[in-house]
């Protein structure tokens, strides 16, 4: 008698509590908008993420003071050579966080970067979502919604793994 009342309860919660999770499970959700922001490069240019709707843009921020980041720069020039070589649709930004940007033009010309290093400014990065740590990367889809982060070092066969999943999607970029 008591093991049939105690199955009973059991039964009796787990239904109540499967009933408490059924929104939950088919709740959409919430429409990810595309990220935007307007940023400076080294030499004045003005770059807006907006204008690299259509493409998979992988933005990447460091700084020359970050030992992580400077190991990881090497990778990312292969991957711009890689990217460049093979003609993909796909966009690599830097986005240096120095509070003294006088010392980026010497660090990208020592370091041979062969991709746009912009400076952050303002609230930009929020554009993307949270930076705790540098080196940290975003890849975004054609559509301008940011899809992944990355923290930490990468390689370029890693990186260039991540950009062909979403090289392959096709998104409406309005």
């Amino acid at each position: 008698m008591k093991l049939r009342f105690v199955v009973a309860l059991a039964a009796a919660a787990l239904v109540v509590g499967g009933i408490s999770v059924l929104p939950r499970l088919f709740a959409q959700e919430p429409e990810k908008k595309p990220a935007n922001f307007t940023l400076k490069t080294v030499d004045g240019t003005t770059v807006k993420l907006a204008d690299y709707r259509g493409k998979v843009v992988l933005v990447d921020v460091w700084a020359t003071w970050c030992p992580p980041c400077r190991r990881e720069i090497p990778e990312i020039i292969k991957l711009q050579d890689a990217v460049t070589k093979e003609k993909l649709d796909v966009v690599i930004l830097g986005i240096s966080v120095d509070h003294d940007k006088s010392v980026l033009p010497r660090f990208i010309k020592s370091q041979k970067i062969n991709y746009p290093i912009l400076v952050n400014e303002g609230k930009a990065l929020d554009a993307l979502g949270k930076v705790e740590y540098i080196p940290t990367k975003f890849v975004i889809d054609r559509a301008g919604v940011v899809r992944e982060s990355l923290v930490g070092g990468a390689t370029k066969d890693g990186l260039l793994k991540k950009l062909q999943v979403y090289l392959k999607e096709k998104v409406e970029t309005k």
